[in-house]
């Protein structure tokens, strides 16, 4: 079975070389089946990302989350702690250049799940660089989601990865701290448990 490291290169290579062009058509295609989904129109707050380079865009479902009265919260990461934090965003244009040039937002209200309304209904969307046919992902390698996931994911009611179809690799080798998303939504048809 080929290493997370090669099938991550695989997928972000497969990725990369599609053009911006069709890559703006199929994350079009992404966000509109999050707004149309039951987990999406269920939620009370949204831990989302902003989208950087190849990544399936999130621009259009962030600004639909602060439309719809959606609670939104995005990331900030402390690769010097090697943690990430959400945080409340009201308004998209307040944000920073943050690690790796990614958009994140300034510290202020952050979304502590031991504290929010018990009845609030949480989904997360993540990014990723490759998954295969179990619903298994692969990150940057950075391990991030996982120990967040690992800490607070009790408090998070559904978490989805959004990816485009060419990101699917053969079987991902599965560790112990590895925690798969509940829902995989790609440009192409949707399959139980996840998309392909």
């Amino acid at each position: 079975m080929p290493e997370k490291k090669e099938l991550r290169k695989l997928a972000l290579w497969q990725r990369d070389a599609v053009p911006q062009q069709i890559r703006a058509v199929w994350s079009q295609e992404i966000q509109d089946k999050v707004r149309e989904s039951l987990w999406y129109r269920e939620a009370d707050i949204v831990l989302s990302y902003s989208s950087f380079r190849s990544e399936v865009k999130t621009d259009q479902i962030n600004k639909w989350v602060l439309e719809d009265k959606k609670r939104l919260y995005l990331p900030k990461t402390y690769p010097c702690r090697h943690e990430m934090a959400y945080y409340r965003v009201e308004d998209l244009s307040c944000m920073e250049s943050g690690y790796q040039g990614i958009q994140e937002p300034l510290e202020g209200i952050p979304w502590n799940p031991g504290e929010r309304d018990m009845d609030a209904t949480v989904l997360m969307l993540m990014p990723g660089a490759a998954f295969d046919q179990h619903g298994n992902r692969i990150g940057y390698g950075g391990g991030y989601y996982d120990r967040y996931l690992g800490s607070y994911g009790d408090g998070i009611s559904h978490k989805i990865m959004l990816a485009f179809t060419i990101q699917q690799v053969s079987d991902i080798p599965v560790e112990e701290c590895d925690i798969p998303p509940d829902q995989i939504i790609t440009n192409e048809m949707r399959k139980e448990g996840f998309c392909i």
